[in-house]
């Protein structure tokens, strides 16, 4: 075929333009139709030329299918989507709610990664893995593949982040599982919400473009059937929120970004009923749509009982029953914040994974409520200057003068608080506390007869579904026998097997950058379709 196409072009039966879109489908594409041409006619240069025309002109007559089509608008799929765009893609990118958000909008820590400094302050690809390993359970719990595409990706992923995005994400924080500070975020503004606003920016820039690239946007609609003919997945079936009519959207692939099932629904219930009681940081929309969607495509699952209850979740003093609750970010123990019992005891080390604090604080409590408290000093609360007045704004942390105005908010003696925080500032001097605790920050923890604290009760809330659509390396998603589902593809929460047991801090924001930068380079784009039918 190659040869036909040489001797055409050669003498000057089909133009250079038409040359190009012949090779690209022969050795690209691979087209049979193409290669049963050069097969029959491949001798005949004019013969063959003829009905090369003819093929390429029905390439130009086709209603040109979008690339991908994107179901979910948190920061999986919009990286998805800008990374598509700006290779030239055509982009259909829908949610069920009225804006571009999902919970990643509400990670506040920072995203983690690796970059060209990181090096000099010790850290490395290497000591990642190594966190991540540990954090989810050890190797046995452990996918390497995938937590080689998050962490190796995270170097990409921030570099495109800070250039591409336009998020410098200057500072770096501390959060719990991580043996070296590696979670980066904004200079103002929360981590989630600062990225999120960003890149919606630079996907807008793509609506009524004259780039080669397409967007089509479809926000209030809902993902309800995965479209499946000859094996492979061709389109989704919608569903408009507001009137409740159907419809379909056929394309080339399909991207699931919906997030998990950490709010309150029947998927959480029937894969974990003893988590019905607890309070949830996820929005409304983390029900496990994309997750059943996979599964009635015959998707293999992985890991869905894995979720995770995190330590932190404000108990609203003026709403304490709240289902709902604002998470209290992990970066405020990063600083430096301890965590004390109805006792004023420490029981933990603050920094440890969030499924070792969160068992602590339920075994503790036995069957009474498990609500601690948090409390920063000035110095830790200057740092989290972002987070501070947030919380405090919202009446989730009061701001109190001197130890007694602290012991009588958290109801204990102050002698026995005074004793608690000496000792756990006896241990910092010592360099590692009866918990295994080794990094301390902010001490002295008291400043003086007039220091201020900054405090709030917390309760352990479920926050994030490990569990998912069974995925491979590149974000092709799979059967159970492991054999791919030809044009699906999964990214972000929706997608599991990547942490194990148990997700480190700021790894949320990793994965659907890490993961959402896989796929929307591995993704195939119609280039010529692209260059001729526009």
């Amino acid at each position: 075929t190659l040869g036909a196409i040489y001797e055409a072009s050669e003498k000057d039966y089909i133009s250079p333009e038409d040359e190009d879109i012949l090779i690209y489908k022969s050795l690209v594409e691979k087209s049979i139709e193409l290669l049963l041409l050069g097969k029959y006619y491949g001798t005949r240069a004019q013969t063959f030329s003829k009905h090369a025309k003819l093929f390429i002109n029905g390439i130009q007559n086709t209603p040109r299918l979008p690339d991908a089509i994107i179901v979910g608008g948190g920061l999986s799929g919009l990286t998805t989507a800008l990374t598509l765009l700006d290779r030239g893609a055509y982009v259909v990118l829908i949610d069920k709610e009225a804006i571009f958000a999902g919970n990643s909008a509400k990670a506040s820590s920072g995203v983690n990664g690796i970059d060209e400094e990181s090096e000099s302050y010790g850290d490395s690809l290497d000591i990642y893995k190594e966190d991540c390993i540990n954090g989810g359970g050890g190797p046995d719990f452990i996918n390497i593949n995938l937590i080689n595409t998050l962490t190796n990706g995270s170097i990409d992923g921030l570099n495109w982040l800070r250039e591409r995005v336009g998020m410098p994400l200057p500072k770096r924080g501390q959060l719990g599982g991580h043996s070296i500070p590696r979670t980066f975020r904004p200079e103002k503004g929360l981590a989630g919400a600062e990225i999120i606003a960003t890149i919606n920016q630079k996907i807008s820039d793509y609506v009524d473009s004259n780039s080669d690239a397409t967007l089509e946007i479809k926000k209030k609609v809902k993902g309800i059937k995965l479209i499946e003919e000859g094996g492979k997945i061709v389109g989704v079936v919608c569903k408009d929120i507001k009137s409740g009519k159907e419809f379909e959207i056929r394309g080339n692939n399909v991207v699931v970004a919906t997030g998990g099932y950490a709010f309150h629904s029947k998927f959480l219930s029937d894969v974990r009923p003893d988590l019905d009681n607890y309070g949830t940081t996820n929005g409304r929309f983390a029900t496990g749509d994309g997750i059943v969607m996979a599964q009635e495509v015959n998707a293999g699952m992985v890991d869905l009982t894995s979720v995770q209850v995190h330590p932190t979740g404000f108990v609203d003093p003026k709403n304490p029953e709240a289902k709902t609750k604002v998470l209290c970010a992990e970066l405020l123990r990063g600083v430096g914040g301890i965590l004390l019992d109805k006792n004023g005891d420490r029981f933990c080390n603050e920094l440890g994974t969030r499924d070792y604090i969160s068992s602590k604080m339920v075994e503790l409590a036995g069957d009474t409520k498990p609500e601690y408290f948090i409390i920063l000093n000035e110095a830790a609360s200057e740092i989290a200057n972002s987070h501070v007045p947030l919380y405090i704004r919202k009446g989730l942390l009061k701001k109190v003068t001197g130890t007694h105005e602290l012991a009588n908010e958290i109801q204990v003696r102050e002698s026995y608080l005074l004793n608690s925080i000496q000792e756990y500032e006896n241990f910092a001097a010592s360099g590692e506390d009866n918990f295994g605790k080794k990094v301390f920050r902010n001490i002295p923890f008291i400043n003086g007869e007039q220091s201020s604290f900054y405090v709030g009760k917390v309760t352990p809330v479920v926050h994030y579904t490990m569990g998912g659509i069974k995925i491979n390396s590149k974000g092709e998603v799979l059967k159970e026998d492991g054999s791919i589902i030809q044009g699906l593809y999964a990214v972000g929460e929706a997608a599991g097997g990547i942490h194990g047991k148990n997700r480190l801090g700021g790894n949320a924001l990793t994965e659907c950058v890490s993961y959402g930068r896989k796929v929307g380079n591995a993704i195939s784009i119609q280039v010529f379709k692209l260059l001729y039918m526009n």
